[in-house]
């Protein structure tokens, strides 16, 4: 009874860890969607982490390992990919912006 406590326990906290972990960049993303800007980030250490998590998820997946294992990596994943997407998107809307009104304005 003792041992199936503990699993129980060290499943419940794994399970909590991953679901955590798993919503870390949920802030980021509100943050650039509310801030319509990617300032201040650095591209270099989301294009790093997302390859890295892409190979580590795609590893996981291919050794059969279960989804326990790859899927946090999948969803953070995901997350730092729409965070790029978001921030790149932003930062082209403002380079746009800048153009039409330097345009505008003459020399």
């Amino acid at each position: 009874k003792q041992w199936y406590q503990r699993r129980v326990a060290i499943t419940a906290g794994g399970y909590s860890l991953a679901v955590t972990g798993s919503t870390a960049f949920i802030p980021q993303i509100l943050k650039v969607w509310r801030s319509k800007s990617g300032e201040g980030l650095n591209f270099s250490m989301f294009t790093i982490l997302d390859f890295v998590t892409s190979l580590i998820s795609a590893f996981c997946i291919k050794s059969g390992l279960q989804y326990s294992t790859w899927l946090e990596l999948l969803v953070t994943n995901i997350q730092v990919f729409i965070i790029h997407l978001m921030a790149r998107y932003y930062l082209n809307q403002k380079r746009k912006k800048y153009r039409l009104h330097s345009a505008l304005i003459p020399l």
